[in-house]
């Protein structure tokens, strides 16, 4: 099926296979794409004779694709966003003269690094064009050895690929923080009793943040009141500490541009061993040997920023 896709198929059947899928109509799909309605129906008959499998059903709500259809429709698209990010690429490679850097980073990394750092490195390089996207740590890797970014912003992967390299770039440690008009933002240095009585945000579900949280319960003998909404949205979590008065456990990093803007302050505890606060740093991940001039200019300038200072400026 693969030859046969390779050697026959064309991008713009491709194209209508995922238009079809998200119309559910051969008149919208044809629309979509520029086509006749009976120039898409042919194609979209020819590229189901190719693969040998029937793709979609006509029924009186539309076309509903079958289980080969369901199956192959994400591979598809996939490989389509694939092309659209390449050409992309190309055409502003193409359209800057110093060259295009693609980031992927975690939110903590785009709040403490990125934010702060890239502003600085674009008006000392004007003519490098610079692509950032957000991504969980997990999928960074994997945008790495697809090609789809040049470096990552991220902490250091347990199981590091052998062609990869890892430099740190900034520390990072654990805080408590709430609004500015929370009761505690503003009595100094507090002990762990004080944070008893408090509403918390669900703590985040990494394993070694949800571990010095429960450890932290455990030296008081008490049980933490925590508000019944769970999320990984940052946005949402600083909401939250805002508007319903909760204090909330997270890296300093991801919540650095929100302490700067005033939204949040950092509650300060009297930990008893503060040193079990302390996070994996942050830091550039690569694959391969550094990447084009452009990549390693902003390697460096993030080396030169931030290697030496152990806080987000």
């Amino acid at each position: 099926m693969f030859n046969r896709l390779m050697g026959k198929a064309r991008l713009r059947q491709l194209q209508i296979i995922t238009s079809v899928a998200e119309l559910g109509s051969l008149q919208k799909a044809a629309d979509a794409v520029g086509l006749s309605q009976p120039a898409t129906t042919h194609a979209l008959a020819e590229i189901e004779e190719l693969l040998g499998v029937r793709l979609f059903f006509r029924q009186t709500r539309g076309m509903v694709p079958t289980d080969e259809g369901r199956a192959l429709i994400p591979l598809v698209r996939s490989a389509l966003d694939a092309i659209k990010v390449g050409t992309t690429t190309v055409a502003s490679t193409i359209n800057s003269r110093g060259g295009v850097v693609r980031v992927g980073s975690i939110s903590a990394g785009v709040s403490a690094i990125i934010t702060d750092a890239l502003p600085d490195f674009v008006d000392a390089n004007p003519d490098i064009v610079t692509r950032v996207q957000e991504a969980e740590a997990l999928r960074l890797p994997a945008l790495l050895s697809e090609g789809r970014i040049d470096l990552a912003i991220c902490r250091e992967p347990a199981n590091l690929a052998l062609n990869a390299r890892f430099q740190p770039v900034l520390e990072d440690r654990l805080i408590v923080v709430a609004g500015p008009s929370h009761p505690l933002a503003n009595k100094g240095r507090v002990g762990i009793e004080a944070l008893v009585d408090q509403t918390w945000a669900q703590p985040p579900s990494d394993v070694q943040t949800v571990q010095i949280f429960s450890e932290i319960w455990e030296a008081t003998g008490d049980r933490p009141r925590l508000y019944p909404i769970d999320t990984r949205s940052i946005v949402l979590s600083f909401a939250l500490i805002e508007r319903r008065g909760l204090l909330d456990f997270m890296p300093r990093s991801v919540a650095h541009q929100m302490q700067r803007a005033g939204r949040v302050v950092e509650i300060d505890v009297a930990w008893p061993d503060p040193s079990l606060l302390a996070l994996p740093p942050l830091g550039v991940l690569q694959l391969g040997n550094g990447g084009s001039p452009a990549v390693q200019k902003l390697i460096d300038f993030l080396a030169r920023q931030w290697l030496a200072d152990a806080n987000p400026r």
